[in-house]
């Protein structure tokens, strides 16, 4: 698995997307305190999937794998007396 936020190398999309998280986030703090979004949550700067996220992935798709392997490849067995 391929995490972009620990890998040193900048995706341009998620450059842009948190440049993006950073204005609104500067627009909501500019708003009066008597408009409704003044008491809004800030938007998350940081992109990616946390390192849970990551082991349950590979966990779930190793498990995936086995199945599939046990399904594709069980020895199958023969009834001699339905031939």
């Amino acid at each position: 698995m391929y995490d972009t936020r620990y890998s040193g190398s900048k995706n341009t999309d998620i450059v842009y997307a948190c440049k993006y998280f950073q204005v609104l986030n500067q627009i909501v703090y500019e708003l009066p305190v008597d408009h409704p979004l003044a008491e809004t949550k800030p938007l998350r700067e940081i992109l990616g999937h946390t390192v849970p996220q990551v082991r349950s992935k590979s966990s779930d798709t190793f498990l995936d794998v086995l199945i599939f392997v046990y399904c594709k490849f069980r020895p199958y067995k023969v009834n001699k007396q339905n031939r």
